[in-house]
């Protein structure tokens, strides 16, 4: 395996190993999880827009045309964080959907290399189609039922995490080692 597909082999196991544990935490503890992550939100948009007001008053303003928007844009992200903190309800109501988006991102990017893996005569490409269809099934039932229940949600999240961690692994063990093969079917 040449060193830039290590690289890449390396990335995906991470990213894959991240969304697991992500997914674990979710699903084991789907109401705690969800709030720290809606107060580290707010947290750090307050944190951005201070950062950013702050420097607007620290500026020497020789070009003030190009900071005018400093301040104001400043302010309205400490509101916003300050929004998200008070009603960080409604920010974890969002999750699922925002879970849903990437879920079903993923899967079209599958089907891509579904489709790449049988156009490389790769034999078991119909496992892959597997994963993507599901992959994309999934991000489509969080979109359109994102369901009553926030907590229920967050640990389906955090399941589909983890599905989604544990079939980009197997995707790579199975079809990492014939990339060498199509790359030479394709030349």
């Amino acid at each position: 395996m040449n060193n830039s597909m290590k690289k890449i082999s390396e990335k995906w196991q991470f990213s894959a190993a991240v969304s697991i544990i992500l997914g674990l935490i979710l699903l084991l503890l789907p109401g705690i999880s969800t709030r720290i992550v809606g107060y580290l939100l707010g947290a750090l948009a307050i944190g951005l827009g201070a950062d950013r007001a702050v420097k607007y008053f620290q500026q020497k303003h020789i070009y003030p045309e190009f900071f005018r928007g400093d301040l104001m844009l400043g302010l309205l992200m400490a509101t916003l964080g300050i929004l998200i903190i008070v009603n960080v309800e409604m920010v974890i109501s969002l999750v699922p959907i925002a879970f849903g988006v990437a879920l079903v991102s993923n899967g079209i990017v599958g089907l891509q290399r579904t489709w790449m893996a049988r156009q490389g005569a790769y034999e078991q490409w119909w496992l892959l189609l597997i994963f993507a269809l599901l992959t994309f099934g999934m991000g489509v039932v969080l979109i359109i039922n994102p369901f009553a229940s926030i907590k229920l949600a967050i640990s389906i999240v955090g399941g589909c995490l983890i599905y989604e961690g544990i079939s980009d692994l197997l995707t790579m063990l199975l079809a990492g080692k014939k990339v060498d093969g199509w790359k030479e079917l394709n030349k």
